[in-house]
């Protein structure tokens, strides 16, 4: 998926002034945006998860017991090119224990074995969690499948939802798609634009000079990207 289609991803590389201007943009494969509504793009719930939905670029789920999980359609792609996950949730599940298993060729079954932990902050808002796969010594030859455990779950349960799930060849710098309509994904327009807004995955303005994102302080000025449909 390039940059400007059907979605806008930016993506702002600091390493550009700490490699002196030298910075490549991840390539990735197997996304899942859930861009569609009630398309689940083949995830299933599996496991103490119900009801599973998807509206408004948002897959959401509730936790109904212990062990809940999600598991992935099929998918097919080198291990030792795709080494990092980008998982973009929001959790108000109550406890902060996450974890990512993996399918391999070699290795069809989904087991403990073949899986990496991640701490999840369960606050009702959206994160993003950026895994390294290879910490995993089996994560090798071809990943077939995923399973998504987003948290330890039980009887008090929690809301799950996902904005995005890709692969990607390096860590992103910095990354925004817009996949939440209405969420701007904290970036606010200070000079020419109108108010920002979002849907279907891109983010509405007038120009794109004079965007600042609120959180880091960081600013494009003239930039000179243009964007069209």
């Amino acid at each position: 998926m390039s940059l400007f289609t059907h979605r806008l991803s930016i993506f702002l590389a600091l390493c550009l002034i700490a490699a002196g201007g030298q910075c490549a943009i991840p390539s990735e494969t197997s996304r899942f945006d859930f861009s569609t509504n009630g398309n689940a793009q083949g995830w299933a719930p599996t496991h103490s998860l119900s009801p599973f939905s998807v509206s408004g670029g948002v897959l959401t789920t509730q936790i109904t017991d212990n062990d809940p999980y999600m598991t992935s359609p099929v998918v097919s792609f080198s291990a030792s090119t795709y080494r990092y996950l980008s998982l973009r949730m929001k959790s108000t599940a109550g406890d902060r224990n996450g974890e990512i298993f993996f399918a391999t060729s070699s290795e069809p079954t989904i087991d403990a074995k073949k899986s990496v932990v991640f701490e999840v902050i369960a606050d009702g808002q959206w994160h993003t969690y950026t895994i390294d796969m290879s910490v995993n010594s089996k994560w090798t030859g071809t990943i077939t499948r995923y399973r998504l455990d987003p948290a330890s779950g039980g009887p008090n349960g929690g809301t799950i939802q996902i904005d995005n799930f890709v692969s990607l060849s390096a860590p992103p710098a910095l990354m925004w798609d817009f996949g939440v309509n209405g969420d701007v994904e904290g970036w606010t327009a200070i000079h020419s634009l109108a108010p920002l807004s979002t849907g279907g995955g891109g983010l509405f303005l007038l120009r794109i000079e004079g965007l600042r994102i609120t959180d880091c302080g960081l600013r494009i000025a003239d930039c000179g990207l243009r964007i069209a449909d």
